[in-house]
């Protein structure tokens, strides 16, 4: 904020100084309106992006006991201990290497032909989330550690 400094008392100053120090004062003030009002819409701005912050963390927080719950079931695992140890964005890369989010649309007439088809796009799922391009995913290494018991430091 800026001062204004009086080098004399008021009832000693004339018209023209009474002026000049109007002028400085209103130009003090209308500088500091102007910054104060960029200041106000950058508060504005934050307030919305941490609103809108907390809503994503809300939702992130929903999705995630879906998300090991998912990852549990594949890997038959207990699904508290997956969401303990395992970040939504590990989960979420998991289920996306083993393809666990795509949808089969293709519907045969034959219900036979359902199952087996199903069978096998299971058993490729499996091996996929196993190993990606012939070699282990990025968190099969802590996912056989949980298997076999072993504490898995981070």
């Amino acid at each position: 904020m800026r001062e204004i400094e009086f080098n004399k008392d008021l009832d000693e100053m004339n018209d023209a100084e009474l002026r000049a120090t109007l002028r400085e004062f209103r130009t003090n003030y209308n500088e500091a309106k102007s910054e104060y009002d960029e200041l106000q819409d950058k508060v504005e701005k934050f307030e919305a992006d941490l609103e809108a912050s907390e809503e994503a963390q809300e939702t992130i927080d929903d999705l995630k006991p879906r998300f090991a719950s998912m990852f549990a079931e594949m890997k038959d695992l207990d699904e508290e201990m997956v969401e303990d140890k395992f970040s939504v964005d590990e989960l979420v890369e998991e289920l996306e290497e083993a393809d666990a989010f795509q949808l089969d649309l293709d519907i045969d007439d034959d219900v036979e032909d359902d199952v087996e088809d199903d069978d096998s796009k299971f058993s490729e799922r499996e091996q996929k989330s196993r190993q990606v391009d012939g070699e282990k995913s990025k968190y099969q290494d802590r996912i056989d550690q949980f298997m076999s018991g072993r504490v898995v430091d981070y």
